[in-house]
């Protein structure tokens, strides 16, 4: 069975399994049909964490540096949401907490900001990002889970490869990937390895966060 980097990851699992006939053919171009189950207790106490309806989970970080949005430009997507109307969830990891710290005494309304970082589990992370109205992430493990939850996502796509990590358009609803490749198609990371850029290439380096806020402004409209 062929492998290729540019199938969708579940896809190409599936398609792995195919030969043994424990694969419905449906399941290869359905909707996702399952869910990322969530305690009530913790989805009400989420609901009291997060009571505004109008928040926006942001998470611009990952566990492969390459795929990470510096802290400046998360800022400014932030204060971009919050002249919008918006207020901000922060998540992510302890490791995170004293870059999320910076962005959360830097924003220019602190009483829009809600920074849990390092401070739940993932059940509890998901229950906070299912109780908002918008996710905006990189390419990492909570992009995903934000929208098999079924919440509006966007998706910004840099260094990583969009086609093997982005899902079918017909899989999730609300779903809006930004590809932000400057090199020709060419990718910097594979898995978890890293390809070193040739010269002039930036991976995520070089960011015009005014087309970041023009793009995501644009497409408000059709995912909400």
């Amino acid at each position: 069975m062929d492998y290729s980097q540019d199938m969708y990851e579940m896809l190409t699992f599936l398609n792995l399994l195919s030969p043994l006939n424990i694969v419905d053919n449906k399941m290869l171009y359905a909707p996702f049909n399952f869910t990322f189950t969530i305690k009530k207790d913790t989805q009400e106490w989420a609901f009291k964490k997060i009571p505004h309806h109008n928040t926006v989970a942001l998470f611009l970080k990952g566990s492969i540096k390459e795929r990470c949005i510096d802290n400046e430009v998360i800022l400014e997507l932030a204060n971009f949401l919050i002249k919008k109307g918006f207020f901000i969830l922060l998540v992510g990891g302890k490791e995170l907490i004293a870059e999320h710290g910076g962005i959360s005494s830097s924003i220019i309304d602190k009483d829009r900001i809600f920074d849990f970082t390092g401070k739940t589990t993932l059940n509890e992370t998901a229950a906070l990002i299912k109780n908002c109205i918008l996710y905006i992430g990189s390419d990492t493990g909570l992009t995903h889970l934000a929208y098999v939850l079924g919440i509006p996502t966007i998706a910004i796509f840099g260094p990583g490869n969009e086609k093997k990590w982005s899902p079918p358009v017909n899989w999730v609803n609300k779903y809006i990937s930004i590809n932000l490749h400057k090199h020709n198609n060419r990718i910097c990371t594979i898995f978890g390895y890293i390809i070193p850029p040739k010269k002039n290439e930036t991976c995520f380096k070089e960011i015009n966060v005014d087309n970041i806020c023009a793009l995501i402004e644009k497409f408000l409209l059709n995912i909400l």
